[in-house]
């Protein structure tokens, strides 16, 4: 092997050893979902305060294994799957709705309730809601332009934005307490 082939497969086992998603927080801006906001109710969910809404810890498809991580594989949907994925879990077993039958996706204003602008990659408090991806996450709320849409939240930077209705995102529940 010669010496430019060596140096290619050292550059890139260091490349391929580096961590490929890295939460980047600003500790000069105020936290917008600090912890203390939350109360863990040690059953894969989490209580905001501030909101009164309980979450899901984990994206849909995830469960919580009880030491503040998530397990399994994360599942993405179109939009009209998402909305089928609601009722999939409130008339399925306590396993997938947690003991509750009241799941239902957020509208667009308490999705963006849970974005933590004080970080990036993903803008979100990993401490509460592990194992968030930074892509796209769906809401309930639709908008009515030509190609009909719904409105996400794109959690690498907690963007507000818009996408047709076939596209594949994560979905997170939430219910009013």
């Amino acid at each position: 092997m010669n010496n430019k082939n060596t140096l290619l497969i050292f550059l890139l086992s260091i490349t391929l050893s580096l961590p490929v998603n890295a939460q980047t927080c600003n500790g000069s801006v105020a936290a917008t979902t600090p912890a203390d906001r939350f109360t863990d109710n040690n059953n894969g969910t989490v209580t905001d305060q501030q909101t009164n809404l309980m979450w899901k810890q984990c994206p849909e498809g995830m469960s919580s294994n009880g030491a503040n991580d998530c397990i399994d594989t994360r599942l993405t949907f179109n939009w009209q799957s998402a909305l089928q994925r609601v009722e999939t879990v409130n008339g399925g077993s306590s396993v997938l709705n947690l003991g509750y039958n009241d799941w239902r996706l957020p509208n667009i204003k308490e999705l963006e309730s849970i974005v933590e602008r004080q970080c990036e990659d993903p803008a979100i408090n990993l401490n509460i809601f592990p194992r968030t991806v930074t892509g796209g996450y769906w809401s309930s709320t639709a908008y009515a332009l030509p190609g009909a849409g719904a409105w996400q939240i794109y959690f690498l930077y907690g963007a507000v934005t818009t996408t047709g209705q076939s596209g594949n995102l994560s979905i997170r529940l939430v219910r009013d307490m």
